[in-house]
């Protein structure tokens, strides 16, 4: 079935797990630390692990219509491992910029094509900008989402302008996934973080 869908339902799926471990390092900053919340972070990682090794592996199996070892381990990822992690996180280790974001851009037209996990896959570049990581952390992960086939700039979410983003970043920080963020985020950290990870992406 995966190697009959079009890729971009894989690429989608690798990014959306990869905010298991993008988001979950953050929003466990504020959660109560217990057994469910440290096993949700843990399978998180381990989303984000597998995906490292075999996610541009498994894109590539996917275009030469092969079944193997790395399109497997990227799948457990996505159905496996990222569904426990849900599981275990429950509401306080769960969602937050990334799926703001995401829900945010929903009341701008030109986005909806792009979908929900590539969306979020862009998502966790904005989300690792806002938090002020360095630049080469950035890279690292806007290198892995190139290779997952996950967006790496505003623009291959749609024709989206700075003025829809203005529009949508009101829905952005009101969205509820925001308040799992361990500091508060405004208006113009959005703008600020979109317009580092496109630089980057777009010199990189």
């Amino acid at each position: 079935v995966i190697l009959e869908a079009p890729l971009r339902h894989l690429a989608a799926g690798l990014g959306d797990t990869l905010a298991k471990w993008y988001e979950y390092r953050v929003s466990i900053v504020k959660a109560s630390k217990n057994g469910l919340s440290l096993g949700a972070l843990a399978n998180g990682r381990l989303c984000y692990d597998l995906i490292l090794q075999y996610g541009g592996k498994a894109i590539e199996s996917v275009k030469n219509n092969q079944f193997d070892e790395a399109l497997n381990a990227a799948v457990d990822s996505i159905i496996i491992y990222a569904g426990t992690a849900s599981l275990l996180g429950g509401t306080e280790v769960r969602a937050a910029a990334a799926h703001a974001f995401y829900n945010g851009l929903t009341v701008i037209p030109a986005a909806h094509a792009a979908g929900h996990g590539l969306t979020v896959g862009y998502g966790n570049l904005f989300l690792i900008a806002l938090e002020g990581r360095s630049d080469e952390e950035l890279l690292e992960a806007i290198q892995l989402s190139k290779a997952c086939g996950v967006p790496t700039q505003l623009k291959e979410l749609g024709d989206i302008t700075l003025d829809d983003i203005e529009i949508a970043s009101k829905a952005i920080l009101a969205n509820p996934d925001m308040d799992n963020m361990p500091f508060p985020v405004t208006k113009e950290m959005i703008f600020e973080a979109i317009n580092r990870v496109d630089e980057l992406a777009a010199k990189n």
